[in-house]
């Protein structure tokens, strides 16, 4: 994925469960080498910050507002179901604004402007904070008194 100075999102390469953002109508192939705008809902407010994980990506925009799109098999669209997402959903219910986001390979985290990360999807390696490696489908607000004021998130593969 890339990020314009306009705030605008374009992808390229394996649109592998939707990861691209775009609906690829010959199925023959979904590898594409060319850029393709993705088009998120609310296309006038630019996009500040994007993550790409294994087959899901995630938007930020100016309003604090996320998008995601691409496999929800472990829920880590952040949206209920386990359907493939080919364009970008809005990722409902947070309690505030989000000034960060990270994508991993099957899961994700939005950190709150409160200070609260905030994850979903696939924790069989605990990789939600949430104290256990078991489950998936997850959504957590992850108020860590170990890590109080979190200024920022980062991810891993697993």
């Amino acid at each position: 994925m890339a990020r314009t100075i306009e705030g605008k999102v374009y992808s390229l390469g394996c649109s592998e469960d939707g990861a691209r953002g775009v609906v690829i109508v010959d199925n023959s192939s979904n590898h594409l080498p060319i850029a393709t705008k993705i088009h998120i809902p609310n296309d006038n407010t630019p996009i500040v910050e994007i993550a790409a994980g294994l087959n899901h990506s995630l938007a930020r925009d100016t309003d604090g507002n996320v998008y995601s799109w691409g496999s929800n098999e472990y829920g880590q669209l952040g949206i209920p179901g386990d359907t493939i997402e080919p364009k970008p959903v809005l990722v409902p219910s947070l309690p505030c604004k989000a000034i960060g986001i990270s994508a991993g390979s099957s899961h994700s985290a939005i950190l709150g402007e409160n200070g609260i990360v905030y994850t979903f999807g696939n924790s069989s390696n605990g990789q939600l904070g949430t104290g256990s490696d078991e489950g998936w489908d997850v959504r957590t607000d992850n108020n860590n008194p170990n890590a109080p004021g979190v200024w920022d998130i980062s991810r891993a593969k697993n």
